[in-house]
Formats: structure tokens, C-alpha cells, sequence
């Protein structure tokens, strides 16, 4: 133990009543969620006493083990939604390319607010603007509930825009790029007064003194301002005018009789 730093106590050894183990308490310097904390638990795991493994519990050690299998199966949930998501869309909007470019841009919408959850609550950086206490450790379920909230706005805005751009392509084939126009500017305002609303109730969350409600608030605050605002109309809108035409070709075997 001596050559194990950030330990500020250790109580004395208590063996078990069948004599098989031998447990003690170990106070850190640092709080649970300080990096340094969970850097002093993975050195304990490490630790070996007379050719023994040492086994540590404790509120850090169950956030870095949840966090570590949290981690293990975000992409399969992540693979699974922007599967299903896909095959929904291609049904309900008769279109290929149009739901790849929804879930291409949902999983792009759903990296930057990781990084940048990372950026501003992991690495401290604009701490104070943010009304956040500094370096912290992410919450260990934030990816998955944030995946699970954006997903549904982004494809409700999805499926709101993309519906309106195309019943104003079937009135005009010939010219994608006004019937893009036009239906930004029917249902744009719309989706602009949604998103903002979202924006500001989970911005305010950053307002209290929480950090788990802070990380989720700015989380939810800036994917939606992410997926709404530079996915939904800004790339969605200007890939379907690239794609022209192609954008509602579909198969003849995926068409309804």
C-alpha cells in the first residue's frame, strides 16, 4: 500500500468470519466522481498481496464497473435504433437515400454532443460560462439517455420536413430546389420554434446546482440544437437537392401494390 498514492486513510484489517478474506476500508484524498479517485481504484485492482487479487467495492468502483458495460453495449443500442429507424423511415417516406441521410445525420448529431459533454463537463473547458463546478466524471447513463431523447425529436423533425419538401416535389417534379424551398419555408419556422423551446428548458437545467441534472440539461440543450439546426435544416435540405430525383427511387420488390 505504500506505494499507492491519493490515499488519505486506511482503517484496520477485518477478516471475515470464515477466516477466507480480509476486508479494510480505504479513504481517498479526492471525491468519488475525481478522476484521481477512480486512477486510485483501477490501481487497487491491479494490487496482489501474497500472489491474492485485491477485490474493491464502493460507490466509484460500481460507477467505473456500470459505466464500463454501459459502454460495451452503446454501440449495439445505438446499431439497433439506427437499424430500425432506417427500415421505418424507408416505409413511411418510400424512399432509400432520404432515411440513410436521417440516421447518417442523427449519428453524427449524437457524436458531437458526446464530445461535446466531454469537452465541457469531462475536461472542464467553459466551466464557468456553463455554471458547471469543473472537471468532472460523465454520468455513466447520459449517452444512452440522451441517444434514446434526441432520437425522437430528430426523427419527429425528420419526418415533418421531409413529408412537406415532398408533397411540394410531386406538384413540381422537374425542380427539386423550389420544392425544398418552399417546404423549409412552410414547416422551417416550426421546427425552428420547437427546437429553440427544447433548447432553453433543458439549458435552464444547467441553472441549478446538480451536477447529473447540468450534464443531462446541457446534453439534451445542445444535441437538439445540433440535430435541429445544422442536421435537419441545413444538411438534410441541401443532400436532397444534391440527390435530386434519386432521392424518392425505390425499389420495385419494397414497393406497396
Amino acid at each position: 500500500m505504500q506505494n499507492i498514492s491519493n490515499v488519505k486513510a486506511v482503517t484496520p484489517v477485518i477478516p471475515s468470519q470464515d477466516g477466507q478474506y480480509l476486508m479494510l476500508s480505504i479513504t481517498p484524498k479526492t471525491d468519488s466522481n475525481n478522476p484521481k479517485t477512480e486512477k486510485l481504484v483501477n490501481n487497487l485492482r491491479h494490487l496482489k498481496i501474497h500472489g491474492q487479487k485485491v477485490l474493491v467495492t464502493g460507490s466509484t468502483a460500481m460507477n467505473i464497473d456500470i459505466s464500463e458495460k454501459l459502454n460495451s453495449v452503446l454501440p449495439k443500442f445505438l446499431l439497433i435504433i439506427v437499424a430500425l429507424a432506417f427500415v421505418l423511415l424507408v416505409f413511411a417516406l418510400r424512399s432509400l437515400i432520404i432515411p440513410l441521410i436521417a440516421v447518417g445525420g442523427f449519428v453524427l448529431s449524437i457524436i458531437a454532443t458526446l464530445g461535446a459533454i466531454t469537452f465541457t463537463i469531462q475536461e472542464g473547458h467553459f466551466a464557468t460560462l456553463l455554471h458547471l463546478p469543473g472537471k468532472t466524471a460523465v454520468l455513466n447513463f447520459l449517452p444512452v439517455i440522451t441517444i434514446g431523447i434526441l432520437f425522437g425529436l430528430a426523427m419527429d423533425y425528420e419526418v415533418f420536413l421531409v413529408r412537406q419538401i415532398h408533397e411540394e416535389y410531386l406538384k413540381k417534379p422537374s425542380d427539386i430546389t423550389s420544392a425544398v424551398k418552399i417546404g423549409l419555408e412552410k414547416v422551417g419556422s416550426a421546427v425552428i420554434a420547437a427546437a429553440l423551446i427544447m433548447i432553453t428548458v433543458f439549458a435552464s437545467f444547467a441553472f441549478t446546482d446538480e451536477i447529473i441534472i447540468q450534464s443531462m440539461g446541457l446534453a439534451l440543450a445542445f444535441g437538439v440544437f445540433a440535430d435541429a439546426f445544422i442536421v435537419r435544416l441545413l444538411l438534410v435540405p441541401s443532400l436532397i437537392i444534391l440527390c435530386g430525383k434519386a432521392n424518392w427511387n425505390l425499389p420495385k420488390w419494397l414497393k406497396l401494390k
